[in-house]
């Protein structure tokens, strides 16, 4: 301060007020948080027949119905919807409603025929639901959701555009000055994101800093983007500090609300164990790839199975270090032995603390007791000095980082109850992780995430002190 007045910077006194530094969404899906108001949104009814009497109400040009953020868990009926349900509304227009985990879907009997989908389908990853009698149900799971979702007309470059900045102030509003963006997940969808993003950043437009990550559910995709020095996959520059193209990522699992995340014991009064999504012939693929192209490569990985699985491959290639940060996304169950190894290799860990409230009480009622000290282990892993990111997985949850950090700080559920006490920290390294945790996993470490002197000006001002006795109650100014 003294330095300031001295030479006649200007000061400005906030009065109690705390300055942070921006908050980094170390994972979110940005395109489909922006689209929101293109899409039907099941979350704001309580019922199926809620939904369903409005559904027409957004059939829109492109011939399709579609919807977001069906819950079966939060919804009155407290079942999954079935193509009965959706032909009830339409069997002449193709309907398409996914799951709030974004790991499920719902289709009607003309979008199965569209995607000329029969009780013999079948596709690698992924499952076409079925009932008693061997009929397709509508419920697909995991890739099989993609394989529907990419028949679907796209929205324009255009509309990428108007979306990204009509919601970018809202953004702001929460303090999110960068995201890592794991994209749409749809094939052909995320390139389109990625070229709008990169345009808009080379006219220094973008409204907010984005790390591109590219969602590959196919190699051949990616095998193919390699082959092209064109595309985003062989695009190694930063564009304006604003956006950059530095993952690959993958899916080992699925949801853990769903029952589709791998565990190593079943979901409770069943014989489910959730679902690998990939193999270690197309995972070897993708760690290959990582390193040839020299990008970061990023595994979702929920069920502790899966968690297992992911790191066991990681050991094979990471045995001289990992200075590309090599990541699990979300790490939502962990063995003492995995903790152990995520120390030894330097894995980089994207966990999600809003998860502990928002999907809290589900994943209590869903797994076996014996599982739950394995859940959201943030300060075993924070503890040994692991560098982590803290992100939201919005839409699938609330992107309000003071939500997420009140969820690692209290770790309490909707109801209240208390999930793995033992993994709490405090207030300030909740901010760090938000912060200084999200640029590192970037490879910004040196440019963001501080306030100190030749770092980016991205602040935040919160209205009061940091004080976790009254976390729920700041706000960001």
């Amino acid at each position: 301060i003294e330095y300031a007045k001295a030479n006649n910077h200007e000061i400005i006194d906030l009065s109690g007020k705390t300055v942070v530094p921006g908050f980094i969404d170390a994972h979110m899906h940005l395109g489909p948080m922006i689209y929101a108001p293109l899409y039907f949104d099941c979350s704001k009814y309580n019922s199926i027949n809620a939904i369903t009497d409005h559904l027409l109400e957004k059939a829109s040009d492109n011939g399709w119905i579609v919807g977001k953020k069906y819950d079966h868990e939060t919804i009155r009926d407290k079942r999954h919807l079935t193509k009965n349900d959706l032909d009830a509304v339409s069997k002449d227009i193709p309907i398409f409603i996914i799951h709030v985990s974004g790991h499920i879907a719902y289709i009607n009997s003309k979008a199965m025929e569209v995607r000329e989908l029969t009780s013999e389908s079948f596709i690698d990853g992924g499952e076409f639901g079925k009932n008693e009698n061997g009929e397709l149900n509508g419920i697909l799971y995991e890739y099989a959701v993609d394989a529907v979702y990419r028949d679907i007309p796209e929205p324009s470059e255009k509309q990428i555009e108007n979306c990204l900045m009509d919601m970018a102030p809202f953004l702001h509003e929460m303090g999110i000055t960068s995201v890592h963006d794991s994209c749409s997940d749809s094939s052909n969808l995320y390139r389109k994101e990625g070229h709008v993003y990169r345009e808009l950043a080379k006219r220094d437009n973008l409204p907010i800093r984005i790390n591109l990550f590219l969602p590959y559910q196919r190699s051949e995709d990616m095998k193919n983007d390699m082959l092209d020095a064109n595309s985003l996959l062989m695009d190694r520059e930063t564009y304006h500090d604003f956006f950059k193209v530095s993952t690959i990522k993958t899916f080992a699992d699925g949801s853990l609300r769903g029952g589709t995340a791998a565990i190593t014991k079943p979901y409770k009064e069943t014989n489910n164990y959730g679902m690998l999504t990939i193999s270690e012939e197309i995972i070897d693929q993708y760690m290959k790839a990582a390193l040839a192209t020299q990008k970061q490569l990023a595994i979702h990985a929920l069920g502790d199975h899966a968690v297992d699985f992911v790191i066991s491959s990681y050991k094979k290639y990471l045995t001289k270090g990992n200075d590309k940060s090599w990541r699990i996304e979300h790490y939502g169950m962990a063995s003492d032995e995995n903790i152990f190894d995520t120390e030894k290799y330097g894995i980089y860990s994207a966990l999600n603390p809003i998860f502990l409230f928002d999907t809290g009480d589900a994943i209590y009622e869903k797994i076996d007791k014996t599982l739950y000290s394995r859940l959201f282990r943030i300060n075993s892993l924070y503890s040994k000095g692991l560098k982590l990111g803290f992100g939201s997985d919005c839409p699938v949850c609330s992107c309000n980082p003071l939500k997420a950090i009140a969820s690692a700080i209290n770790r309490k559920s909707k109801s209240g109850q208390l999930i793995n006490e033992n993994e709490k920290i405090d207030i300030y390294d909740a901010f760090e992780i938000y912060t200084s945790g999200g640029a590192y996993g970037s490879f910004d470490e040196n440019i963001k995430g501080k306030l100190l002197p030749g770092y980016l000006a991205d602040m935040v001002i919160l209205d009061k002190k940091l004080d976790e006795t009254c976390i729920d109650d700041i706000k960001v100014s």
